[in-house]
Parts: C-alpha cells; structure tokens; sequence
C-alpha cells in the first residue's frame, strides 16, 4: 500500500488545498505522513547501491505502521475504505480541517474517489 500511495503521489501535481486533504484522509486510514524517523543522512555513495524502487522507498513520506508481534498474521493489515470515507466526508472535513464551502467539498470527494478508483485498478501485486 506504501508503494501505492507513492507512485500515486508522484503522478499527480497536487495544490495546498488536495495536499492537505489527502493528507488529513490518509492519517484517517492509519497512515503515517511526515518524515521517517531515525533515517538520518543518506549516503550519496549508497545511493548508487539501490536501484528506483529503493530510493522512492527511502524518500517516501508515507508509511503503513502495525506491531510486529511475530505472529502468523504479522503481515495482515485490513483496511475498511467505506467507513474511512464516511468518516472523512462526515466528521473530519467539516469539523477536522473547517471545509464546508461546496466547492471545497466537491474538490474532497474528487480527490477521495480519484484515489480510489487509482487503488482499485492497480495490479494486485502492487496493492
């Protein structure tokens, strides 16, 4: 999903106003935005170790966090996208982020569905 979101990313130009709210629907579906921690600097000589995929992994800004607890089940994660889109457009929108005007509101649900419909027609192997 990590991956996902990336190469969705980088295939949009987004402005202030999608950002912040495909930024506010990811965190809402458990997914981390900002900056990694404990990464550090990145070694320019490294860099040349890695191949494309690699490097976009390290310079992703989103990341999918879960306890590893050893488990059979360690690598499952569910994802419930209709209650996290009714809970965005519901609560969060209007009361979160004070988005209210029509317009604003027709811009979410046309970054929310855009997103979707892009997660919905990728290969399964790269969900």
């Amino acid at each position: 999903m990590e991956t996902c979101i990336q190469r969705y990313k980088a295939r949009r130009k987004f402005d202030v106003l999608r950002m912040k709210i495909f930024t506010a629907y990811l965190r809402l579906g458990g997914v981390e935005t900002g900056q990694k921690q404990y990464l550090g600097g990145v070694d320019e000589k490294k860099l040349g170790d890695l191949d494309a995929e690699q490097i976009g992994l390290m310079a992703a800004t989103e990341f999918i966090t879960f306890n590893d607890n050893g488990g059979d089940d360690a690598q499952e994660y569910e994802v419930d996208f209709a209650f996290v889109v009714r809970g965005f457009l519901s609560y969060k929108l209007p009361y979160g982020l004070g988005i209210t005007k029509p317009t604003d509101l027709a811009i979410a649900c046309q970054v929310v569905r855009n997103f979707l419909s892009y997660v919905s027609f990728l290969p399964s192997e790269l969900r």
